[in-house]
C-alpha cells in the first residue's frame, strides 16, 4: 500500500516538474549544488558548529535529501497533507550521535533557511510572483498576514535579518 502511494506521488511530482517554470521547487532543484556549497561555506564560519570535527562531505551529506523533501512538499497538490520528513529525523538523530546540541541543530537550520531564501532572492526575477503569494491574506511566519506588493519570499527574508 505504501509503495503505491509513493509511486502515485512520484507521478504527481513528474507531472508538475514539466509544468512549473518559475516555481520555487524548480529553482531549488536546479540550484542545489551551489546552494549546498554556500550552506557549507556559512556553516564553516560558525566555530560552535566546526568544533565538532566532520569532513565537508559528512557535514553536508544530509542536504540533498532535505532539499528533495522540501521540493517534493512544494510540488504536492494543496489538498495533500505532506508526510513527516524521515530524512530530517534521521539527520537530527545523526547529529545528536555526533555530539551536536539542540542549539547547534537550530543554528544549522537557521543557516539552511538563510541560504535557501538568499538563493531564491538571487533568482527572484525568474519566479512567477503569482505562485509565491496566491492571495493577499496569506499567513506568513508567526501567523502574521502579509499584504500589499511584498511577496512571501520578501517577508521571509526580511524577518531573518
Amino acid at each position: 500500500m505504501m509503495e503505491m502511494k509513493e509511486k502515485s506521488r512520484s507521478r504527481e511530482v513528474e507531472k508538475s516538474e514539466k509544468s512549473e517554470p518559475g516555481s520555487v521547487a524548480a529553482i531549488l532543484e536546479r540550484e542545489l549544488e551551489p546552494t549546498v556549497r554556500e550552506w557549507l561555506r556559512q556553516v564553516n564560519l560558525v566555530s560552535e558548529l566546526t568544533d565538532i570535527p566532520l569532513s565537508d562531505a559528512d557535514r553536508a551529506r544530509h542536504l540533498p535529501l532535505i532539499y528533495f523533501d522540501l521540493i517534493s512538499r512544494l510540488r504536492l497538490p494543496k489538498n495533500v497533507r505532506p508526510p513527516i520528513s524521515a530524512n530530517a529525523t534521521a539527520h537530527g538523530q545523526k547529529r545528536r550521535e555526533q555530539g551536536y546540541s539542540p542549539a547547534m541543530l537550530i543554528e544549522e537550520s537557521r543557516i539552511f533557511q538563510i541560504v535557501t531564501f538568499g538563493m531564491l532572492h538571487l533568482h527572484r526575477s525568474e519566479l512567477d510572483q503569482r505562485r509565491l503569494l496566491r492571495d493577499s491574506g496569506h499567513r506568513g511566519r508567526g501567523g502574521r498576514a502579509t499584504h500589499g506588493s511584498r511577496t512571501q519570499l520578501d517577508v521571509e527574508i526580511s524577518t531573518m535579518k
